[in-house]
């Protein structure tokens, strides 16, 4: 049986290596993160506020065509 502290410690890589799998799947999604991957290793904050802009720029998009559809 492991001890608390070694099942904590088993619990918490999980964790991160949840995270960073994310991070590099979302790397792969994001087209800028994409193109810029080559170039340098991408820290983890740059690739979620890559993401974010993404988002912000599919949701605008997203509005647009449903004005342009609707009107």
């Amino acid at each position: 049986m492991l001890s608390r502290k070694k099942r904590r410690g088993i619990i918490e890589k999980r964790r991160r290596d949840r995270i960073n799998t994310s991070l590099l799947e979302l790397r792969r999604l994001v087209p800028t993160a994409f193109e810029k991957q080559g170039s340098a290793k991408l820290e983890k904050a740059e690739i979620l506020q890559m993401t974010v802009d993404h988002l912000k720029s599919l949701h605008a998009k997203g509005k647009y065509f449903l004005f342009i559809y609707f009107n």
